[in-house]
């Protein structure tokens, strides 16, 4: 049975975070999400489009699970960055 995926998501400075959290899971791969997939499926190749879409993605595991955040610009970050220059 898969543990359950706990996802937030909020907007912040003009940015949109998404923080998915999976109690107990690991990724085992090291350079998960770096590398273009190849010609069959392996894990990490969802990892490897979000970084292809997402300014920034993280990934963290521990004792507790398995988290990936990922950060894109919101619609909001051109306005903030024009209210900047003045």
């Amino acid at each position: 049975m898969e543990l359950p995926v706990t996802v937030r998501l909020w907007e912040r400075f003009g940015a949109i975070t998404c923080h998915l959290h999976r109690p107990g899971g690991r990724i085992a791969n090291p350079v998960a999400g770096l590398l273009p997939p190849g010609p069959t499926d392996r894990p990490g190749d969802g990892l490897w489009v979000a970084r292809q879409l997402c300014d920034r993605l993280d990934i963290h595991d521990d004792l507790g699970g398995c988290s990936v955040q990922l950060h894109v610009p919101s619609a909001r970050a051109e306005e903030l960055r024009q209210s900047r220059k003045y």
